[in-house]
């Protein structure tokens, strides 16, 4: 079977989410349980955290149940490379992505219009082979917004100019269409309870108050804190771009909380709305 014809087959089920696809949607289920908090049209956008499941799995489900009834045209998520090193972005190089609840096909025409724009946005296996940061967006959307299409995008370069050029591409894009943004991040990494919830105090205060120059000082400095730190201000430049500005977070909580343990490395979660 030609390149182009493959399906990017699951890595993560079975280690971040659960691989029986019975298992899984009951999961996904049990998540998305409760009503949206953003008004119609819904959000343009929303950060979502991509550690396992048990982990954050109820909170990235606050940000996708935003999308439960809206009108979706495709979703594109962004991702940080955890492991590859790469110009711009990539899109896995065939029809899109396999998870155990079935094929989310890549939106027609979207990557070949994204690399006319005239940004680094182009199809590689590198930032997909092993990487978990998009792949375990697609099952919620899969389960939210059956059938919609995704396109999932790995950004491996977090300058400033970077994240807007692709951003300004993303918007060019989407205008005129009813394309959801996502944007994959945890926040704090370390090994103090009390560092992370002042810094992921100080980063979604910045995210909210939703100015670029600010966030990507801070990102910059290190005062803010989150591995999907291009993701985050590509897809708020998109947005801006798109007339979307206002920014609501929906959930929070960190690893410490949900296992109830204190000491040791924690990360931070948060479940955010663009619209």
């Amino acid at each position: 079977m030609a390149q182009e014809q493959v399906y990017r087959d699951p890595a993560a089920a079975g280690h971040f989410y659960p691989a029986q696809p019975d298992v899984l949607a009951a999961r996904l289920d049990a998540f998305l349980e409760g009503e949206a908090a953003i008004p119609e049209p819904g959000p343009r956008a929303l950060i979502c955290p991509h550690a396992g499941y048990d982990y954050s799995g109820p909170t990235a489900a606050c940000a996708y149940r935003e999308l439960r009834g809206r009108s979706i045209d495709a979703v594109i998520v962004l991702g940080p490379s955890h492991y590859d090193r790469f110009r711009g972005a990539t899109a896995w190089p065939g029809l899109g992505y396999r998870t155990p609840l079935g094929e989310a096909r890549h939106p027609d025409d979207l990557l070949e219009a994204l690399e006319a724009a005239g940004v680094d946005i182009h199809p590689n296996r590198l930032g997909h082979r092993e990487e978990h940061s998009v792949e375990v967006q697609v099952p919620f959307i899969q389960k939210i917004a059956p059938g919609v299409p995704v396109l999932p995008l790995v950004i491996a370069d977090d300058r400033k100019e970077t994240c807007d050029k692709i951003g300004e591409a993303l918007a060019r894009v989407a205008s005129g269409k009813h394309i959801v943004f996502v944007a994959s991040s945890d926040l704090y990494h370390g090994h103090s309870n009390r560092e992370c919830r002042e810094t992921d105090d100080r980063t979604l205060a910045a995210i909210t108050r939703n100015d670029p120059l600010e966030i990507a000082r801070g990102f910059e400095s290190g005062r803010f804190m989150a591995c999907g730190r291009a993701p985050i201000m590509t897809v708020l430049w998109a947005s801006r771009i798109l007339g979307a500005r206002r920014v609501q977070v929906l959930a929070r909580t960190d690893s410490d909380e949900v296992t109830g343990r204190s000491g040791g490395y924690v990360v931070g979660y948060a479940a955010v709305a663009i619209y």
